[in-house]
């Protein structure tokens, strides 16, 4: 993401990806914990995905609504 190059740096960007490559590598049920983790060294860090992060929860959540509600025609 250009916004965490932007804050961070290319360290910034390589915590970014290799954190998310171990967190969506690993065991399904520690990955909510894993999030929050993440989300308070982003935190910590002063970094933000920007856009991606918003346009990722929305993604998110539109794929919880069934496709019965009539809600994505």
């Amino acid at each position: 993401d250009t916004n965490v190059l932007y804050r961070g740096g290319k360290d910034a960007l390589a915590f970014m990806q290799s954190e998310s490559r171990r967190i969506l590598s690993g065991d399904p049920g520690s990955f909510e914990n894993e999030l929050l983790r993440l989300d308070r060294e982003f935190i910590r860090r002063n970094l933000s995905p920007g856009g991606c992060a918003d346009m990722l929860a929305m993604a998110l959540f539109l794929s919880e609504i069934p496709q019965e509600t009539g809600l994505l025609d």
